[in-house]
């Protein structure tokens, strides 16, 4: 009787895990109280002047073109759930902090977060998306790239991170390395 095996490779963690243990840098912060939308999990979050935190998406929507910098990105949302905090829920896979609710911010360590567009390759450029394109639908304002192509002028590199190991899996999460903390 022959054997088989069911799946061949495990999954690489849900978006905001950490990704190793050890060396990393995490720091508290409210989520900005007006935003529309806290960060979920695994997104970027970029840091505001009153020590709060607005994700990429929302600090896009509201700020004039080309104000999201580099120096400008605090860090990653990060899974740190306490069991009194309700979480806003979308789907299974998408559960966010609420405004005015504490966020956890990865700012120096390794994440599981979704590469939504491009392959990413160890030690390759992490790029956030800041303007939709049209030739990629599935790829949204605040969601990190790995880019290869004439696109990356409707994105920001973001130069204190890299993709840790090049590995992605079925749900597109992979590893990157935030290496310093930009806006500790």
């Amino acid at each position: 009787m022959p054997g088989s095996v069911i799946g061949t490779k495990m999954g690489l963690g849900f978006p905001g895990t950490y990704a190793r243990s050890g060396d990393f840098l995490v720091g508290n912060h409210f989520v900005q109280a007006t935003d529309d939308n806290g960060p979920q999990f695994g997104e970027p979050v970029v840091g505001n002047a009153d020590n709060t935190v607005t994700s990429v998406k929302d600090y896009v929507s509201t700020s004039p073109a080309g104000t999201f910098t580099a120096a400008k990105f605090k860090g990653v949302a990060v899974r740190e759930v306490k069991t009194i905090t309700t979480y806003q829920v979308g789907t299974q896979e998408q559960t966010q902090y609420n405004p005015g609710d504490p966020c956890d911010v990865l700012k120096r360590g390794h994440v599981s977060v979704v590469c939504q567009l491009g392959t990413p390759v160890a030690e390759g450029a992490v790029y956030v998306r800041v303007e939709a394109n049209d030739s990629y639908p599935t790829a949204v304002v605040g969601g990190f790239e790995y880019r290869t192509d004439t696109d990356s002028s409707k994105c920001v590199l973001l130069t204190n991170c890299q993709w840790a190991t090049g590995e992605i899996d079925a749900n597109k999460v992979c590893e990157l390395a935030i290496l310093y903390p930009l806006n500790a």
